[in-house]
C-alpha cells in the first residue's frame, strides 16, 4: 500500500514539473534560440 502511495506522489510531482515546462514552452524556446545564436556568434569569432 505504501509503495502505491509513493508511486502516486512521484507521478503527481512529475505531472507538476511537466505542466510548468509546458506552460513556459515558448519562453524556454526563445531563450534556447538566443543561447544558440550567442554560441554561434562566439564560434565564428574564434
Amino acid at each position: 500500500m505504501l509503495s502505491k502511495i509513493m508511486t502516486a506522489l512521484r507521478g503527481k510531482a512529475n505531472e507538476t514539473g511537466q505542466s510548468v515546462v509546458d506552460s513556459q514552452a515558448l519562453r524556454i524556446l526563445d531563450q534556447e534560440i538566443r543561447d544558440s545564436e550567442n554560441h554561434l556568434s562566439r564560434s565564428k569569432l574564434n
